[in-house]
Formats: structure tokens, sequence, C-alpha cells
């Protein structure tokens, strides 16, 4: 059933993006390889997903189980909120991933900039340097020979 397929894949990708794993599709292929939540903030927020998509399958059979029936409309409801809960979870998640990446880059920008500059200052230094070794080299040659 579609509705087992994609509850698969939303365990799957859970567990995936909160632990490390593989990433499949509907057919059991392997998408993507996930390296575990770069920090343990991130991993337990991307961990309450599991727990939220529990709640949505319990809240899909109920549904599937109340068609035709005065409960549909509550069953309904649990549907739609438990969604809405999962969405907002894995929005936070993916916020929060957002954020501890654009973090890392800027760190890296700012080391790389770091860098250049020490790689700017050694050039000058280097090439002080080399003139200084060729102006004692040119002082040594013109000095007065000792008489005596």
């Amino acid at each position: 059933m579609e509705f087992e397929i994609t509850l698969g894949m939303l365990r799957q990708t859970s567990l995936a993006l909160n632990l490390r794993g593989e990433g499949r599709d509907g057919a059991g292929r392997t998408c993507v390889v996930l390296p575990p939540a770069p920090t343990p903030q991130i991993g337990a927020q991307l961990g309450l997903q599991s727990g939220l998509i529990d709640a949505l399958d319990e809240a899909g059979r109920g549904l599937r189980s109340t068609l035709g029936s005065p409960q549909l409309a509550h069953s309904l409801s649990l549907l739609l909120s438990s969604g809405a809960a999962f969405h907002v979870a894995a929005d936070k998640g993916a916020q929060m991933l957002a954020s501890h990446l654009q973090a890392q880059k800027e760190t890296l920008e700012r080391e790389q900039d770091s860098t250049n500059a020490v790689r700017k200052i050694l050039t000058v230094v280097a090439a002080q340097s080399r003139a200084l070794t060729s102006s004692s080299a040119e002082l040594s040659c013109h000095q007065p020979a000792d008489a005596g």
C-alpha cells in the first residue's frame, strides 16, 4: 500500500538523519548515505520525528478504520494534527541543520581569509629576507681588506 511505503520511507529517512544511514526510495534502493547529526541538539530534534511518524501511522490507520462512520471527522482531524506536528518538527530540524551548516561555512571562510592574509605576509617577509640577504652579500664584497 502507498501509505505503508511512504511511512517506511519516512521512518528510514528519520533514522538515517538522526543516527546515520541510508535514505531509500520506495523500491528499497539507496538514494543517499547520510552522516550522523552534527550536534546532539540537532540529533534530538531529528529524533523527535520517529515518534511523530508513529503517531501519524496510528492516525492514518484510525482514519481508514472510520471511513463511512460518524468518527471520520475526528479521525481526519487527528491525522491532520499529526501531520502538522510532524512537519513542524521536520522543519525545525531542517532549520537547525541549515543554521549549523551556515555557521560552519562562515567559520571556514574566516579561516580561509586568515590563511590568505598570512600567505601575503609571508610573501612580503620572504621578499624582504631575500633583499636583506642580497644587501648583506653586497656589503661583504665591498668591505676594505685588513691592512694588517
